[in-house]
């Protein structure tokens, strides 16, 4: 029953899971990623050289760089918050999350060059996509 039951669930969230089995490969074939760990029902993965600094997509989490302190696991929690958004929205999440936190990050790199770090991060944590994930994944307050 569990495996019908996961099967289901990887069918519901399909296009991001097709969307992370690709970002893998990509990654597989350059060569980027450091590290691997599971953490809960998904895999974390680390990698090198990217413009993202984190994705959920699915069963798959991407963080830029390694596990080398506290303040990457936020990320991971984080990052995992967003999971649960795709586990909940399924074939959904990608237009009512993913497109939304995209153009946020985008507008935040883009148009908030000369905002400091603290303003920015505020900023950006505060959407609706953020937020929730954070409450989510369970991010202690930063």
């Amino acid at each position: 029953m569990e495996i019908f039951k996961k099967s289901i669930l990887w069918i519901w969230q399909l296009p991001q899971n097709i969307l992370g089995i690709c970002f893998f490969g990509i990654l597989k074939i350059s060569k980027a990623i450091n590290e691997s760990y599971p953490y809960k029902d998904t895999k974390v993965y680390y990698y090198n050289n990217s413009f993202l600094s984190g994705v959920s997509l699915g069963n798959y989490i991407f963080i830029r760089g390694k596990l080398t302190n506290f303040s990457k696991h936020y990320t991971v929690l984080h990052e995992y918050g967003h999971h649960i958004q795709s586990m909940r929205w399924g074939i959904f999440y990608l237009f009512i999350i993913g497109i939304p936190s995209v153009i946020n990050n985008l507008w935040d790199r883009f148009f908030h060059k000369k905002w400091s770090y603290s303003d920015r991060y505020i900023w950006y944590y505060s959407r609706y996509p953020e937020k929730q994930a954070d409450i989510l994944g369970n991010v202690p307050k930063r």
